[in-house]
């Protein structure tokens, strides 16, 4: 029935406005001693927000392209560290016990687990700042991403590890994020921006993420996907074209908001086919 198709409809139209303009340049470099892959908007990078994207464990810098790509059509400079732990072969099955990462308790992680990403991150974003390719970004407007233990990543650098605070966020996107070793000092607790977490109804992280929403600051919002499995969120992943567009399309909508300052953001239909569960909290 045409009602059925409409959701359909709307998602591809969300595609195509995420498509525009129509290209993004990929490249791989290497800043501050760092590997990583950029993408660069077809655009003036004179007073771009900045997106730096962290991969999952044993994944890699280009493990979502749909996304990363989406956030440089959106006029976004992206970049991505290959961090030490990569493997650019996208694993097809569910990761196994979630406390194995390093190789100890989850409630026993410190700020010193997975330093290593911290700085890749650091490094890249001071580099950048020096690279006349990349100088005339806005350093002052950065968005992050992380999937997995890529999200992690990314909350500590908003805050939740102190010490790994990195200047000029303004939001984040936690992506089926690890947070179970934020639990014990409250970290989610102590972000310093706006968070959007995005999880799934097969995911093995997501029963985590309520518990996480609620005690991270507001503004913030919370989208399940249903039938979005932890790998959902790369190309290629379990899923469909349709899910990761609509993935894609909270993210930037999430960025637009909080890095771009834009109060005139649309955000997708909550109650869309396909959301199991939305919820937002405005700013207190």
């Amino acid at each position: 029935m045409p009602a059925r198709r409409t959701p359909t409809v709307v998602l591809a139209l969300t595609a195509l406005a995420l498509a525009t303009p129509s290209f993004a340049a990929e490249n791989a470099v290497a800043l501050g001693g760092v590997e990583a892959v950029v993408w660069t908007p077809d655009t003036p990078l004179a007073g771009a927000p900045v997106v730096v994207f962290s991969h999952g464990i044993a994944l890699c810098a280009t493990q979502s392209r749909y996304l990363t790509e989406a956030a440089a059509r959106a006029g976004y400079l992206v970049v991505a560290p290959q961090h030490a732990d990569r493997d650019c072969v996208v694993a097809g099955e569910e990761p196994g016990d979630s406390e194995g990462f390093a190789g100890k308790p989850a409630l026993l992680w410190t700020d010193g687990d997975y330093r290593d990403r911290r700085d890749d991150v650091r490094k890249l974003v001071a580099a950048m700042k020096a690279d006349e390719r990349y100088r005339d970004a806005d350093y002052t407007h950065i968005g992050l991403i992380g999937h997995s233990l890529g999200g992690y990543t990314v909350l500590g650098l908003a805050g939740a590890w102190p010490s790994w605070k990195l200047d000029g966020v303004r939001a984040v996107v936690a992506l089926s994020p690890y947070v179970r070793p934020y639990a014990r000092t409250s970290g989610v607790a102590k972000l310093a921006v706006p968070v959007l977490y995005e999880g799934g109804t097969r995911d093995v992280f997501t029963p985590f993420l309520p518990g996480a929403y609620e005690r991270s600051p507001a503004p913030k919002r919370y989208v399940e996907f249903a039938g979005a499995s932890h790998y959902a969120w790369t190309d290629g992943g379990p899923g469909d074209d349709a899910m990761r567009a609509a993935m894609a399309a909270w993210a930037i909508a999430f960025l637009d908001r909080h890095v771009k300052g834009r109060t005139d953001v649309a955000f997708p239909d909550p109650k869309s086919p396909g959301i199991a569960k939305a919820l937002s909290a405005p700013a207190r």
